[in-house]
């Protein structure tokens, strides 16, 4: 889990493609204390979190009212059906 983590914080562009130059850049952003890859570790997990909470909010806003209307549709017609 520590070395997933770890990579996580050295792919800032989450291409899960760790080249030489990210790499290096990664481990130079992290050296000092552990609390600077604290750090690092929470604002990568805070930005994971925000896109998710925005796709959700996205489906929300867009799919969810369709979604729910087609299922009561299929499930009307599937009563209807039973009914006969």
């Amino acid at each position: 889990e520590t070395a997933c983590e770890l990579f996580h914080l050295l792919d800032p562009d989450d291409s899960r493609l760790l080249g030489v130059e990210e790499f290096v850049e990664g481990c130079l952003r992290l050296r000092g204390t552990a609390k600077a890859t604290d750090i690092r570790l929470l604002l990568h997990e805070s930005k994971t979190t925000c896109s998710k909470l925005t796709m959700l909010a996205k489906y929300f806003e867009e799919d969810f009212l369709n979604d729910i209307e087609d299922q009561v549709v299929g499930s009307l017609a599937q009563h209807e059906e039973h009914k006969d």
